[in-house]
């Protein structure tokens, strides 16, 4: 590594719904690396979502979670000794030789969003995950209708809101055969649905964001001119 880097280990725990501590911490740095070595005690099989953050000013301000992680951090970590968590410091961090401080969050693995029902139907999250600065989001919908066959109107842009209260609007979005890469504020996506046959759609964000959990995600579905809407809460963002 370039620099020699003076580890201070800070190690906070967020709990959750389920007693769990981190303990047995130990950091070694490799080259461009840091590892972190943890044992993460909680309900045998239990699974949690993880994160990483690092302070450099004594630990008032942390900054994360981390994004070039790899290991077990982020979700699906089951609880067991022996974890471990490498971040690539020098792509998150001009590090000048500051002494670092680590917290770590372990939350319950119960924070997933799950399907939210409306007038017209159910949508499902089916994934969520960064690409460079675009955060894409992938949903399905199942119709459930009167008629056995109609169009849906994905009307106006859906939008998030983030950790930080920012609201954020898409710049593309696929809905069942209809897609749209020009959005403004009446922006709508329409495709034709078959009564208990799920669709497909896509949603891609443009942020900088590095939010784990997405807190909201909006909706607003048309048909025959009547409108209902959808929020999907607490949205988990995949490796």
């Amino acid at each position: 590594m370039k620099s020699y880097l003076i580890i201070f280990l800070n190690i906070l725990l967020i709990s959750g719904a389920q007693a769990q501590s981190v303990s047995n911490i130990v950091a070694e740095t490799s080259k461009d690396i840091v590892k972190i070595n943890y044992d993460l005690n909680g309900t045998d099989g239990a699974k949690y979502y993880v994160n990483l953050y690092y302070s450099i000013d004594g630990g008032m301000n942390f900054n994360g979670p981390l994004r070039h992680v790899s290991g077990d951090v982020q979700s699906e970590v089951i609880s067991g000794k022996s974890k471990t968590i490498d971040w690539e410091i020098f792509k998150e961090l001009n590090y000048q030789n500051e002494p670092i401080q680590f917290k770590i969050e372990a939350l319950p693995n119960v924070r997933k969003a799950k399907l939210t029902s409306g007038t017209y139907g159910k949508i499902t999250i089916t994934n969520a995950t960064y690409e460079g600065d675009n955060l894409i989001i992938d949903f399905e919908f199942l119709p459930e209708i009167e008629k056995e066959s109609d169009v849906i109107y994905l009307h106006r842009p859906p939008y998030i809101t983030l950790q930080n209260g920012e609201q954020v609007f898409p710049s593309k979005i696929s809905f069942g055969s209809g897609s749209e890469d020009d959005i403004n504020s009446v922006t709508r996506v329409d495709t034709q649905v078959i009564n208990k046959v799920p669709v497909k759609g896509k949603i891609t964000f443009k942020t900088n964001s590095t939010d784990s959990i997405i807190p909201s995600l909006w909706f607003l579905l048309l048909q025959d001119y009547k409108k209902a809407s959808y929020i999907i809460r607490d949205i988990p963002i995949s490796k």
